[in-house]
């Protein structure tokens, strides 16, 4: 896992600790904020770990390629490739 990723998964769990805290000292307006902070962060999470896993599965598709004798050759300029 990617330090960028790690620091996001560190984030969801905060911002889940304020939603639970605020909710605890009955402040619904803050537990509100919170939640729909925990939103898009959960949100950019999941975009993150999906395209993490569509990445490993593209890169196993290829070494499959290649262990069969088919030669790759992919863009290095390509943002995909440069996460």
């Amino acid at each position: 896992m990617k330090k960028k990723e790690q620091k996001l998964r560190a984030d969801l769990m905060r911002t889940a600790l304020y939603v639970y805290q605020a909710i605890q000292h009955n402040d619904l307006e803050s537990a509100d904020l919170e939640v729909k902070e925990l939103n898009i962060e959960f949100f950019q999470f999941s975009k993150m770990v999906q395209e993490r896993e569509q990445r490993e599965k593209l890169y196993a598709n290829i070494q499959d390629l290649k262990r069969n004798g088919i030669n790759v050759e992919l863009s290095i300029r390509s943002p995909f490739f440069n996460q």
